[in-house]
């Protein structure tokens, strides 16, 4: 897989580098003849976002956390952390 990296102001918290750069390393593992690219720490519209990945069938927004165990929620609810972080996702 063809994987290409833009990164726009790079994050001061290592554990986010950390989790780009594992996450980039196994991207590089598929096997495919496919493209896919990666956004990381850029701006969109003044919003910091973590995370964006285009490929040919899906666009992809994600927001890197240190956080370990079952992460519950849904769109727009509520979400925990092993029913212990609790924090209101949505708008």
């Amino acid at each position: 897989m063809q994987v290409y990296c833009y990164v726009g102001e790079l994050t001061k918290l290592p554990q986010e580098r950390e989790m780009l750069n594992d996450l980039l390393y196994r991207l590089e593992q598929f096997q495919s003849d496919d493209w896919i690219y990666v956004f990381a720490f850029a701006e969109w519209n003044a919003a910091e976002i973590d995370l964006v990945i285009i490929k040919s069938d899906a666009i992809i927004v994600g927001d890197l956390k240190d956080y370990s165990g079952s992460i519950y929620g849904g769109e727009n609810g509520e979400w925990s952390v092993d029913n212990v972080i609790k924090f209101k996702g949505g708008s």
